[in-house]
C-alpha cells in the first residue's frame, strides 16, 4: 500500500501542469501514487498526463467529462489505495522535496488522522504566508478551537477516516472543498500541525469572473450545506467569520447581479433557506433581541438605506462622501460592486490637508470641494448624531444645495452581519 495518494483534478492547465507533476514526483517520500483526474480538458493537459504516466507508473490517469473538481476528487478518493490522501491543484506545487515526508512522518509518529503545515500564496513570484490560522508551533490543535474552512490542500488525511465516514467534496464547480474540510476535521476532532511551509498556491488573477445560473446554483447549494453543518455543530466562530460573508460574494459573480428580478428562482430559494438558518442561529446565540422578525426588519431597513445611497450616486452627476470612517469604506465597496461609483468624486473631512488618499479615493477638506465642485451632492456618512448635525450645518453654510444624511449605523450593522 502506498504511503500517500496524491489527488489532482485537472482542467485546462497545460501551462502549469508539468511543474506541478514534477514537484510531486520529486518528493523524497517515493512510495506514493498520483491520481490525476482529467475533467474534460480541451487543451494539451491530457497529453501531458499520458506522457508522464508512461514515464512513471506512479501516475494514474482517469478521464471524465467536465463535471467540476469536486466530482473529480471524489472519483479519485474511490480509487485511492494510499494510507493517507493529499489534495493538490494542477497549478500549484510543493515548495521542497520533503513536504510529503514531513506530513506523513508527523501523522504516523503522532497517530494523527490529519496532519498539516502552512500554505504560501504566490502572487507573480512574490510569496506571502496564507493568513488564515498559520501554524507557529508543533503539536495537536482541536478543530473546535480553530474552526478552519479554507486551505484543504495543506493537510493530509487518513484514507480510512475519509472513506469510512463517507466524507466527500461537494459535486459543484465552485466552493466544493469547504464541506470536505468541515466534515473531515469534525470526524477527526483534532489535527497535528507543523510550523513548516508544505504547499505553495499560485494565485492567478483572472479578473472578475461571472458564472452562469447553474454554477451559481451549485455554489449556493454547497454553501447551504456548510451553513447547516456549522449550525448543527455549534461552530460559532466559523459561522460568524466565514459563512455570513459568502452570499454577497457569490451574487457579485452572477451575470445579472444586482438586478434581483433577473436572478433565477431556484437561486433565490436556496438563498432564502440559508437566510432562515442564519436567523435561527441568531435567535439561538443572541436571544430574543435577535428574533427572526426583528432581524428581518433590521436588514430590510438597512438595505433600503443602501439602495438610497446607490440611487443618489446614480442620479447625481457629482457626489462627495463627507466622512472617512468605516461606514464610508463600506459605502465605497457597495458602490463599486453595484457599478454606481463613477460619479463619486472623493471623500471630505471638515479639516484635512488635501493630499491624502483613503480606499483609493482622494481625501480633501469640505472647503476645497465647496470651491472646486460647488454643485456636488454631499452625502454625510457618520454614525454620531451630533457630528451629523454639525457637518450638515457646515455643508449648507458653504453653499451646497443638495446635502443628505445617511444612517451610517445601519450599514455598520449590515457589515457586522456579513451582508456587505
Amino acid at each position: 500500500m502506498p504511503s500517500i495518494s496524491v489527488i489532482i483534478p485537472i482542467y485546462n492547465m497545460e501551462k502549469y501542469l508539468a511543474e506541478c507533476l514534477e514537484s510531486v514526483l520529486s518528493q523524497n517520500l517515493s512510495d506514493i501514487e498520483i491520481i490525476c483526474v482529467d475533467d474534460g480538458s480541451t487543451d494539451n493537459s491530457l497529453s501531458i498526463l499520458r506522457e508522464y504516466s508512461q514515464k512513471d507508473n506512479r501516475v494514474i490517469v482517469i478521464c471524465q467529462s467536465n463535471k467540476g473538481s469536486g466530482t473529480a476528487r471524489n472519483v479519485a478518493i474511490e480509487k485511492a489505495c494510499g494510507e493517507y490522501l493529499a489534495m493538490m491543484d494542477p497549478d500549484d506545487y510543493y515548495p521542497t522535496d520533503n513536504c510529503l515526508r514531513m506530513l506523513y512522518e508527523a501523522a504516523i509518529e503522532n497517530n494523527a488522522d490529519i496532519a498539516g503545515g502552512n500554505r504560501v500564496d504566490v502572487y507573480n513570484g512574490k510569496k506571502v504566508l496564507f493568513n488564515i490560522e498559520p501554524f507557529t508551533t508543533r503539536g495537536f490543535l482541536y478543530y473546535k478551537d480553530v474552526q478552519l474552512m479554507y486551505g484543504h490542500q495543506r493537510f493530509i488525511y487518513k484514507t480510512s477516516l475519509i472513506k469510512d465516514n463517507g466524507i466527500r467534496y461537494a459535486d459543484s464547480r465552485r466552493f466544493q472543498d469547504q464541506i470536505f474540510i468541515l466534515k473531515a476535521m469534525t470526524c477527526a476532532q483534532r489535527f497535528y500541525a507543523i510550523p513548516k511551509s508544505v504547499y505553495e498556491l499560485r494565485v492567478i488573477k483572472k479578473g472578475k469572473s461571472y458564472f452562469p445560473e447553474k454554477t451559481i446554483e451549485e455554489m449556493f447549494s454547497a454553501l447551504k450545506e456548510c451553513v447547516q453543518y456549522a449550525y448543527e455543530n455549534n461552530y460559532r466562530k466559523l459561522f460568524e467569520k466565514y459563512l455570513w460573508r459568502e452570499p454577497e460574494e457569490f451574487l457579485s459573480r452572477y451575470r445579472a447581479y444586482p438586478y434581483s428580478e433577473n436572478i433565477d428562482t431556484k437561486i433565490w430559494e436556496i438563498i432564502y433557506s440559508i437566510y432562515e438558518i442564519e436567523k435561527a442561529w441568531l435567535g439561538k446565540v443572541y436571544g430574543e433581541e435577535w428574533t427572526p422578525e426583528r432581524v428581518d426588519l433590521k436588514i430590510e431597513d438597512a438595505q433600503n438605506e443602501i439602495r438610497f445611497i446607490c440611487d443618489t450616486c446614480r442620479n447625481a452627476s457629482e457626489v462627495v462622501i463627507y466622512g472617512a470612517g468605516k461606514a464610508a469604506e463600506i459605502a465605497i465597496k457597495i458602490l463599486d460592486e453595484r457599478a454606481t461609483i463613477s460619479n463619486l468624486k472623493g471623500l471630505a473631512q471638515t479639516i484635512c490637508n488635501n493630499d491624502e488618499k483613503i480606499y483609493g479615493l482622494q481625501l480633501r477638506s469640505i472647503d476645497w470641494y465647496a470651491e472646486n465642485i460647488p454643485e456636488a451632492t454631499i452625502i454625510i456618512m457618520v454614525s454620531d448624531k451630533k457630528s451629523q448635525k454639525e457637518m450638515y450645518s457646515k455643508a449648507l453654510k458653504l453653499g451646497f444645495d443638495d446635502v443628505v444624511i445617511v444612517a451610517a449605523d445601519k450599514m455598520l450593522f449590515l457589515n457586522k452581519m456579513g451582508y456587505c
